[in-house]
Formats: C-alpha cells, structure tokens, sequence
C-alpha cells in the first residue's frame, strides 16, 4: 500500500471525516485505481463481500472499510486507546488542527462512533 503516490490516499482514510477523500490533482486516476486493484486482489473472498457496497474506485472508504472489519471494541483495545489518549500531547503532532483531528479519532474510536465525526456539542443540564 505504502508505494509511490498513495500516501495522502491513507492519509485521507484515517481521517475522522469518513466522507474525506483526496483530490484528483493530488492522486491521478490510474494511481486510484491500480491502488484499488491492488487492495482488491490481495483481500479473500469474505472481505469481499464485506466490502462490496465501497464505490468502485474510492480508497479511502475501502480501507476504512477493511479497517472497521477488524477493529473490535475489546477491553483490551478501548485500554490501548484510552492509554494512548492519556499519554497524547501537542508536541507529538505538527500543529494543532492535526492534534485535535488525532484526539478526535482517539475519542470516535472509544464511544463507538467510528464512522462519524465527534460533535463538540453537550447537553447542559443543570441538576
């Protein structure tokens, strides 16, 4: 996957924004779909159709799709992530909107909600 020109194309997939998706003038077309091809042919029969409703020729939601596939919402994988939650920092990251997309996606992974981004609205409620 990690070959010449499909960097920004992962990039885009672990964004929290599941409807992000790169631009023609940053990936070609030929470049999507041999990345497609390649990720299609090396997936078995099940994840196949597991990830059948992904458009032909969208990356970003195929490896989201892949990813969701494995991912499980174990005690011992929301303790990975509230771990690293915990120990995250501003200075890890390049700036701030990367930071805050990061702790984002630490926090959608942690309350289930994967496929959708966080809302930063909260219910006041006043006892």
């Amino acid at each position: 996957m990690f070959c010449e020109g499909t960097e920004a194309l992962y990039e885009a997939s672990v964004d929290p924004d599941p409807t992000t998706r790169v631009g023609d003038d940053v990936v070609s077309d030929v470049r999507r779909r041999k990345t497609w091809a390649l990720i299609t042919q090396s997936l078995d029969s099940k994840m196949i159709r597991n990830t059948a409703s992904v458009k032909r020729g969208e990356v970003e939601l195929l490896i989201r799709s892949i990813r969701n596939q494995f991912y499980r919402a174990t005690v011992a994988n929301r303790s990975y992530l509230r771990n690293k939650l915990d120990s995250c920092s501003l200075e890890d990251h390049e700036d701030v909107e990367v930071y805050i997309a990061f702790v984002n996606n630490l926090c959608n992974r942690l309350t289930g909600n994967w496929e959708k981004p966080l809302t930063t609205k909260r219910n006041n409620t006043s006892s």
